[in-house]
């Protein structure tokens, strides 16, 4: 059995997929310590079943597969990963931890990183463009977060160092803090601290999108979204897109970069700055970085509100392809069209034809939960 569990808890928007690509790559080395990983990608669908009713049924059957894989391996140190964490009740992880793994209570470490306000909102929005589950602008998708979802950090995070005590780490998502300034690295640093070891290198997981690919990909998923029933095809295909256009060559050096504007980022910061000096005053004290992020987000912004509208960055000829594109995908009468479709389902490896590799997973077949990740609708709204 391993001597240590290790269980990364997200946040979303903090690296999540580049630590599970590193760890499913098999990317974090050490010759003195054996790693084990047992997915071929994430947990989230173990995490979905403490938190969605529909899928609780399968909790039990989920960790006892997954307690018996990490029971039998001898590895110095079994690492659980999903960004799903950030939606359970730590609480309902604590019973399962004593339940399926009574045996490494004690030896139990678990791991956050959490991502300035004004960072998170920016990357939150990007997300929803991409999937397909906003249309609006920069303000609006504020205005509906203050409304339905705050980014309200401090109580949260509490509940779980209420609940584990100083097994419990959180981290600041922040360049200058990380280890390296790289998120791989910090995640490494915590996982084996003075242990030697090193880092094989791995592309880029999960970049941002310009503001001229967000337009492209708003304008064709507004078109897909005028088909019933579109809303999992829609989150398979901005997935993949995005997954593509990060893969493609170089963007043109004069891109655009998504970023609050002065107006908007004032607003940010009197809705979140109370919430960033409790966050800071309870973990990170004396230092102050999600404040600082807070303020400097001012600084960074832009003068002006960004546009979204696809004729403001894309050419009329660029516009009609995208039309093409989405009638393409949504037509019925296309001879490859289900088979398109039928791709684009499984996700970015599917469509490059690949499958997972590495931390000791077989590839699976892939079940209806893993096909449309609630997750995604979970962190947006």
């Amino acid at each position: 059995m391993v001597k240590q569990l290790v269980i990364h808890l997200g946040d979303r928007k903090t690296g999540s997929t580049a630590i599970q690509d590193a760890l499913v790559a098999g990317a974090i080395q050490s010759p003195d310590a054996s790693i084990f990983y047992p997915t071929g990608n994430n947990h989230i669908p173990l995490a979905k079943t403490l938190s969605v009713k529909a899928l609780a049924s399968q909790r039990d059957q989920r960790f006892g597969k997954l307690a018996k894989r990490i029971h039998r391996s001898d590895a110095d140190i079994a690492v659980i990963s999903a960004e799903h964490f950030e939606s359970v009740d730590p609480a309902a992880l604590q019973e399962a931890l004593k339940e399926f793994f009574p045996d490494l209570l004690g030896r139990v470490r678990l791991l956050a990183y959490v991502r300035p306000h004004g960072d998170r909102l920016v990357s939150n929005y990007a997300e929803a463009i991409k999937l397909g589950h906003f249309d609006g602008d920069l303000d609006a998708y504020h205005a509906m977060r203050l409304e339905k979802r705050p980014l309200q950090y401090t109580p949260r995070f509490n509940r779980w160092r209420e609940t584990f005590g100083s097994s419990f780490t959180l981290r600041p998502f922040v360049r200058g803090a990380l280890v390296n300034g790289d998120i791989v690295a910090d995640f490494a640093e915590f996982l084996l601290g003075d242990t030697p070891h090193q880092l094989a290198d791995s592309p880029q997981s999960n970049p941002s999108m310009s503001l001229e690919d967000l337009a492209m990909m708003r304008l064709l998923q507004s078109r897909i979204a005028a088909v019933p029933n579109s809303t999992k095809f829609q989150v398979s295909l901005g997935k993949t897109l995005g997954t593509l256009l990060a893969e493609a060559p170089e963007q043109p050096a004069n891109h655009t970069k998504l970023a609050l504007h002065a107006d908007l980022a004032e607003a940010v910061q009197e809705a979140y700055l109370a919430d960033a000096q409790a966050l800071d005053q309870a973990f990170f004290a004396p230092e102050t970085p999600m404040k600082d992020a807070l303020l400097a987000a001012r600084s960074k912004a832009v003068k002006a509100p960004q546009s979204i509208a696809a004729e403001d960055h894309l050419s009329p000829e660029a516009i009609r392809m995208v039309d093409i594109w989405a009638g393409l995908l949504t037509s019925r009468k296309a001879p490859n069209g289900s088979a398109l479709r039928e791709i684009l389902k499984d996700g970015p490896r599917a469509a490059k034809g690949t499958g997972p590799k590495g931390g000791g997973a077989k590839n699976q077949k892939t079940t209806g939960d893993q096909e449309f990740n609630e997750d995604d609708l979970l962190d947006l709204f």
